[in-house]
């Protein structure tokens, strides 16, 4: 029988991708008509400028068609991210809840009944009851305020409401003028422009979720903390998992600690629990990241590592617990990633 917190953190993985795919899927299509909305004025930029030669960058400057899809694409990224900035605080609300009854579901599973009895551990008292008893159970509205995501002057808003219309439009307008004077098709440039408004929204989106749905975690640890004496960082062993997030698989941490991930990041955290430990009970094994990875095919390491970090690691340079660093973030404070070569070659010198 797989080891009942390991298996349950695997469900709720799981279950946190398909609330991530469901909230993606409303942000796409109402993007999508954004698009749509917008035609007309990429229509008309596209028929001024098949009435050009190839006009200078100057002369796209001036083009009055120019002006009406910028002035058009503003309000109408605008109108999306209101859109967006509701679908995600109602996503970060119910990631909330989510993750209150989820971390208390992980505590409880250290003391799974089946899982002692094939194990051969016995225990003469109920401890699931007698936590459920004494445990802290948190009011989802004091988290959300304690977190602080939610609210009209919350960086998350600032960083999509307040920003993403102008900035997606200004960043269009700058890659027409240069595109269209080059020859390129308008419509293309559109394209790819609003294509990154799209991605820069679903990384939000994401972001937001997965950070609100640990954040309640923690909070839950916290004022449990007769219970919980910690987390431990729990990242996905797999080809697809970042150098920083294998580097900081297993390590430790007090409830005080943020698991700063970075952007979209989905590592987890799983609870420190005294009273397991003092009744025999062992710990999840999560298995060392860096064993795991020098056992993958070098094809397999590369493409995790990259071609530099991995040839640097098998020279003995660094190892894997070197492949991660902090930056800022302007809404969510400190965060981790994997240093660059460049970044790993100055510190190894």
């Amino acid at each position: 029988m797989p080891n009942p917190v390991l298996d349950l953190a695997a469900i709720f993985r799981a279950q946190a991708l398909q609330r991530e795919r469901a909230a993606a899927t409303q942000l796409v299509r109402a993007y999508g008509q954004v698009y749509r909305n917008l035609d007309p004025q990429i229509r008309a930029l596209e028929e001024a400028v098949l009435r050009m030669e190839v006009p200078t960058a100057q002369q796209a400057r001036r083009l009055a068609s120019l002006r009406v899809l910028r002035e058009q694409t503003a309000e109408q990224i605008n109108r999306y991210a209101a859109f967006a900035d509701t679908t995600i605080t109602g996503e970060v609300q119910a990631n909330i809840a989510v993750g209150l009854r989820d971390s208390a579901a992980l505590v409880q599973a250290h003391f799974d009944p089946a899982w002692l009895a094939e194990n051969g551990l016995r225990l003469n008292t109920d401890v699931q009851a007698a936590i459920r008893a004494s445990w802290v159970n948190l009011p989802s509205e004091a988290v959300e305020t304690m977190i602080g995501m939610t609210g009209a002057d919350s960086p998350l808003r600032a960083a999509l409401v307040n920003r993403l219309g102008d900035t997606v439009a200004q960043q269009m307008v700058n890659a027409l003028v240069t595109g269209i004077a080059m020859g390129k098709n308008p419509r293309v440039i559109a394209r790819e422009q609003m294509g990154a408004g799209l991605n820069y929204s679903l990384n939000t989106a994401r972001t937001a979720q997965l950070w609100a749905y640990r954040e309640a975690s923690r909070a839950n640890y916290m004022a449990n903390r007769d219970i919980v004496s910690g987390w431990r960082w729990h990242a996905s062993l797999s080809s697809r998992t970042c150098p920083s997030c294998l580097a900081m698989h297993g390590t430790m941490h007090s409830v005080d600690e943020v698991l700063n991930d970075h952007d979209a990041g989905r590592c987890t955290m799983l609870p420190i629990v005294p009273l397991a430990a003092k009744l025999g009970i062992p710990e999840p094994e999560l298995g060392d990241s860096e064993v795991w990875l020098r056992a993958q095919p070098e094809k397999v390491q590369r493409e995790i590592l990259g071609k530099g970090v991995y040839e640097g690691m098998q020279q003995g340079r660094w190892g894997l617990r070197d492949l991660t660093t902090t930056y800022e973030s302007r809404t969510y404070g400190t965060m981790r990633r994997a240093p660059t070569l460049e970044m790993l070659e100055a510190l190894s010198r």
